[in-house]
């Protein structure tokens, strides 16, 4: 719900500079093609927001840069930046080899994507459980504390 509530503020504030965004969404991500051949993929868990800065590492892999969800209109500019180095500024298509990989994705990303999507989920179920935990502890204490008072005070 998150990923798709940014990917669709992405995609709006895309079109505020005159570039077209498709959200597409599931496993817990949602993802924005960006142009009429998605020269440009922006990825988001809700939080951030990713996408290829067409750079390889020496060790082959693609380099992504981040945008927070929370500013969609930085985003949108640094995505347009990208946007017309992939295509030159003509808006016309990107450069040969030069554009994602898109939808349907093949097994090897969707496993990532799940990976991705399980750790989160756990992080949040492992900080629900300390709030809960400290929430029983507090309850814990004032029960014991109302039952001392009681102990406490002279019997009439």
């Amino acid at each position: 719900m998150a990923a798709r509530r940014a990917a669709l503020g992405l995609a709006e504030q895309l079109a505020l500079r005159g570039l077209s965004g498709e959200v597409h969404e599931g496993f817990g991500v949602a993802v924005v093609w960006v142009g009429a051949r998605a020269d440009v993929v922006v990825w988001t868990n809700g939080t951030l927001f990713r996408w290829w800065t067409g750079r390889v590492s020496e060790s082959g892999r693609r380099i992504y840069t981040y945008g927070v969800a929370d500013s969609p209109a930085t985003a949108a500019r640094r995505v347009d930046q990208r946007y017309r180095q992939v295509t030159g500024g003509s808006g016309l298509g990107g450069e040969a080899g030069m554009r994602e990989p898109g939808w349907p994705l093949d097994e090897r990303s969707l496993e990532a994507i799940r990976h991705v999507t399980m750790t989160e989920t756990i992080a949040k179920a492992r900080a629900l459980l300390q709030r809960m935990t400290a929430r029983a502890r507090a309850e814990r204490e004032l029960r014991e504390r109302a039952c001392n008072r009681r102990l406490e005070q002279p019997e009439a």
